[in-house]
Order: C-alpha cells, then structure tokens, then sequence
C-alpha cells in the first residue's frame, strides 16, 4: 500500500506574498542559536533555567534536565493542565499513563516479547500494530505479513465465541474490522485478489446484524471493481451506502475514515467507464449537486463534461467546464477543465477576489500569558508542541489561520496555514493566496534545489511540489512507513541511492533530517523515476508515492487511452489524490515563477508514453 504521510493529517499550503511580490524570494525566519533552545543546553544551562522564576518555560526547561542531568528529579505536579497539554507531545513521562511506556524503548524485540505476553485483546492488538509497523520501516515484509495473518486468525477464532457467549469477550468488533481492512490489503497488494475477497465476506458474514459492515462493502467493492467485477462491486457501494446511512439513523459509532461520496464516486466511476452514458451523467450530476467538497464537486463536472462529449452534447460540455473554472480556482481538475477547453490559464496577476479575510498579525486573540508561551515555543523551536498548541489557542479557523501564517513567517512552519486554507470557501482561498501566494507555496533551501534540479535536470517546480506535500516542508517528519526528512526517503533506498551517486554525508538514517542530505537523495531518486518513465510525471509521482511494481500492475492492466482516466483508475486513494496535488502544485510554482503570464495544464503528466 502506499507509504503513510508522516502528519497523520497531511494538509497542503503556505502564506504568500502580494502580487507584485510574487518573485521575491520566501521569507526565512531568524532562527534561535541551536545554543540558545532549551533542546540542546547542557545541564548547568538547563538547572538555570528551570529555577528562573519569571521564565515562562520553566518547567520545559526542568523537564529536560529530569531526563538529562543526573542528580535532578523534577516534580511533575508543578505543571500546569496546559503545560501537561502540550508537553507531552515530547515527555512521555508527563502523562500518568504512559511512563513505563517510553516511545524511544519499542525495539522489534521488546515489542515481540510484548506480544507474546499480552493476553488482552484490545492491548494485543495494539502492539500488533506496533510491531508491524516496526517490520515493515525494517524492511522485514515476510515477517509483517505472518504477523498479520496469525492476529486475524486469532480474531476470527474469538468472534464466533463472542456472539455465542454469556458474558462475552472483551473483543470489540472495531478491532475485528480493522483487522480484516489490513489483512485484506496486504492481500490485494501482493496480487491476491481471492483471499482479500474472502477474507472480508468471512467477516461480513460474521458480524453482520452485530456491527455495521459500511466499510468492508466499500473495500470489498475497490477489490472487485479492480478485478473488473463491476456489477459486484456496484452492488457493494450501494450496500456500503445503505449501512452507512442506517448506522447515522440510529447514531451508531462511525468510522471517520469512511465518507459516503467515495462509494458513490466509485459507482459513478464504473458507470463511466463502462460508457452508461445516462446513468453516469445522473450520478455525476447528484454528487455535484449535493457535495459539500469543492474538489468532489469539480471532479464530477469535469468527467460529466467527458460523458457529455461522448453524447456529442458540445455545449453542455463546455458550459459544465466554464462553470468548473469560475467555482474553483485551486483544484485539480478545475485547472485541468482548462485543457479541455483548449484554454490556457490565466496569468496569476489576474486573479481578483472580493473576499474579506480579518488577518489578525498580531494575533490579538491570544491572552498576554498564552502569547508569552506561545512565542517562547516559536523561539525554541518545539515544532510538535508549537503544532498542538496553535489548535489550544486558537476558537476558529480564522484564528487558525493567521496563527498559520504567523508561524510559516516566523518559523518555516506550514501545517497550520496549509490545514487552515482547505478550510475555506473558493472566495477565501483566492484572497489568501493573493496575498499569502509565496507561504502557500514556499521555496526553502533555493541554493541546494537549484544545484541538484542543474545536476539532475528535474525542475524546481517538480522538487519543490514534492516536498510540500511529502512534509509540508518540515525537515523533521518522519512518517509511519519511516520515511523521512523534507523528500520523505526511506533509509534503505536512501543507503542504495547514496552508493550509487556517492553521497558522503550519507552516513546513517538521522542524516536523512540533514535537509542538504535529504534533497541531494530525493532528487535523485526522482531523476531516476523520471529516466524510467520517459518523463511522463503522472507514472512518476505514482512510483514516488506507491512504488514502481505497484505502478507496473496499473499500467499493464488495460491499454491507456486518457490520463485523466488512468488517474481515476488508479486503486489507492492516496496515491490517486497524491499525483492530482503533485501536478496541482507544480503548475502553481511554475506560475508564481511567471505571474505576468499565461500557462498551460502540466502536458507532462497528461501525456500517453509507453513502456
């Protein structure tokens, strides 16, 4: 499956400029001496501080000596419910909970030993996770897989005994779920289609009319339509619908990760494939008409557009794409109705807006002493605590919002703003970019990109697309799958790429947080997915984010005749939203490089190669 973003909310944007300042080069904050942060003090530096009476990070300060100097204990219950808060993102130890549970002592070892021991079902299933995880950044497939196929053998087994006892076990059919979701996903990655399938009508038949089954519909269906059994898995979307809607009558539980639009999407999406060309147009039409979400809404008017051209109604088409272009400026397929239309875009001096945004630099919102903390963090450098703390201080999305581009004008920091501008309406969203355009889009560390895009040839548009939504431009990331730094590389490719080009600094995995390191790497792994795919960028980004045999299997099912449609085939949701935002984002560098003038959709990723 594809490799999980290391924000478990990943989000995409920056603050910018204002257009006549769109060439000018991103701010870069004064950073504190690496002297100076709490971080990296020594002990006589840190017992200071933390007996600094007026200090506001006192007890930061203290909570950093309790771990490294030696005859210093501090008293946790001289924090403060915030500081309890906000601290614990880094001091495991802070919460009551978790402090014989230390994240840095979770080796593979320990973890099996764990494991092995844990009788209760729930906590199993959690170091299951746990040690999955650890198998798989350890490159230890076979393992992960054996691992997860004993645990849903084990969950299969107590399910029945459940429904049948008195008293039942304390398994809930959550985990189940869940477990049936992962075992069938390694499945289907690995090309077992047959077992995935089974798998999941084994758990349906067992719990259903115990728990809601929306969730294996949907999946079981994505299986399905991917072995091109499309009249099961429409059945399964609609089912997937039907429960979803039952379980929000009766206030069931639901799981967010679920959203209702995907089955339909995904009905229309066979529909359309298979030329119903009424149908299609009917569900097309109903998801534009009723979708909240301004991306659902242009990607249903833009494939409606196609079905009505394939119906030879040329006007209709073309009134649907215009009305695309004027409701969404920022989309995907909202710039892609451009090319439809033969148009190219318009240069980005002329975007307007009428909106009124109440930005708020001075984040008066904030209390004196939450401001104080606040700023101290900044200063510091605490980017996980800054993170968290930003949503405490904050009431709403406006808030949220300048206290985005408070933080990616003072600290390089872009998840907030980037969370904040998905939030808004299309009015909104131009107002902030006008005026924002080059925190919504940054360029950091220009020296090292424009060096290796000269060695490699990859455009900084492309390099820089990349490392936004890899990491929302955080050096420090590091997601599920260990992939890490700004590019998001994997320690092991990282060890191969650095032999093949090289790369001295390359010495162990924590120099992949080294962000010269991290670009050197990245880019050239990206040069090397370019060279292979004869440049075609929509296979790239698809190799970059899933993998190159994942992509082998897409390409090699049918012959390719659209890219939009190839896009929309694409079976993982990540890596089908993941190439739209790749190719959105370059196209916005490549304007904001040239605001004074027009441009046209990325031919580089609409482009039909071969092998």
């Amino acid at each position: 499956m594809p490799k999980t973003f290391s924000f478990l909310f990943l989000s995409l944007t920056l603050s910018m400029a204002t257009p006549e300042d769109v060439l000018t080069e991103s701010v870069k904050p004064t950073k504190t001496s690496s002297l100076n942060r709490i971080k990296d003090m020594d002990c006589p530096a840190l017992l200071a501080k933390a007996k600094e009476e007026a200090y506001v990070l006192k007890n930061l300060a203290a909570l950093y000596a309790n771990r490294k100097c030696k005859d210093f204990r501090f008293d946790f219950k001289k924090l403060s419910e915030l500081e309890k808060r906000i601290f614990k993102m880094r001091f495991d130890e802070v919460d009551d909970s978790r402090k014989a549970e230390l994240k840095d002592t979770d080796t593979i070892a320990s973890l099996q030993a764990q494991y092995k021991k844990e009788k209760r079902p729930e906590e199993r299933f959690n170091l299951f996770k746990k040690l999955r995880q650890k198998y798989r950044s350890a490159g230890r497939i076979n393992d992960s897989m054996k691992l997860i196929k004993s645990q849903h053998a084990e969950l299969a087994k107590l399910i029945p005994k459940q429904l049948k006892a008195k008293k039942p076990l304390a398994v809930s059919y959550d985990i189940y779920v869940e477990s049936t979701q992962i075992y069938s996903k390694a499945l289907w990655n690995n090309n077992k289609i047959d077992q995935a399938t089974k798998v999941i009508e084994q758990t349906i038949n067992d719990i259903s009319g115990k728990h809601s089954t929306y969730s294996l519909h949907y999946l079981l269906g994505k299986i399905q339509e991917d072995k091109f059994l499309f009249e099961s898995a429409i059945n399964n979307f609609d089912k997937a619908m039907a429960d979803y809607k039952v379980a929000k009558d009766k206030k069931l539980p639901i799981d967010r990760s679920f959203d209702p639009s995907r089955a339909e999407w995904s009905k229309a999406w066979i529909q359309y494939r298979h030329f119903e060309p009424i149908k299609t147009a009917e569900t097309l039409k109903h998801i534009a008409d009723t979708s909240a979400d301004a991306t659902e809404v242009s990607r249903a008017n833009f494939f409606l557009a196609k079905i009505y051209k394939k119906m030879q109604k040329e006007d209709e088409a073309k009134k649907v794409l215009e009305e695309n272009i004027k409701n969404d400026f920022f989309s995907f397929y909202s710039l892609a109705s451009y090319h439809e239309l033969g148009k190219k875009i318009p240069p980005i001096e002329s975007i307007k807006t009428t909106s009124t945004i109440k930005f708020d630099p001075d984040l008066s919102f904030m209390s004196k002493s939450d401001k104080d903390f606040f700023f101290a963090l900044i200063e510091n450098e605490e980017i996980e605590m800054v993170d968290l703390a930003s949503l405490i201080f904050t009431k709403n999305n406006t808030d949220y919002l300048n206290t985005g581009i408070h933080l990616a004008e003072k600290l390089q920091f872009y998840m907030p703003l980037f969370v904040s501008f998905t939030r808004l309406n299309n009015e909104q969203k131009k107002e902030l970019f006008v005026k924002h355009s080059r925190l919504l889009f940054p360029e950091v560390y220009t020296d090292k990109v424009n060096e290796m895009s000269q060695k490699t040839n990859v455009s900084t548009s492309l390099i820089y697309s990349i490392m936004k939504q890899e990491s929302g431009f955080n050096p420090e990331s590091r997601s599920h799958a260990n992939a890490m730094g700004l590019m998001q590389v994997i320690p092991r490719l990282a060890k191969t790429l650095a032999k093949k080009y090289k790369i001295e600094d390359y010495k162990s995995e924590e120099d992949l947080f080294n962000p010269l390191v991290n670009i050197e790497l990245g880019t050239y792994e990206l040069r090397d997915q370019v060279n292979k795919q004869n440049g075609q960028l929509s296979f790239v980004a698809s190799a970059y984010n899933a993998g190159p045999n994942a992509l082998k299997r897409w390409r090699g099912r049918e012959p390719i005749q659209d890219m939009f449609e190839f896009i929309e085939n694409i079976p993982y949701d990540e890596t089908r939203s993941y190439v739209k935002i790749i190719a959105r984002n370059m196209l916005f560098y490549e304007r904001l490089a040239a605001p004074d003038k027009e441009h046209v959709f990325p031919i580089e990723f609409i482009k039909i190669t071969e092998e």
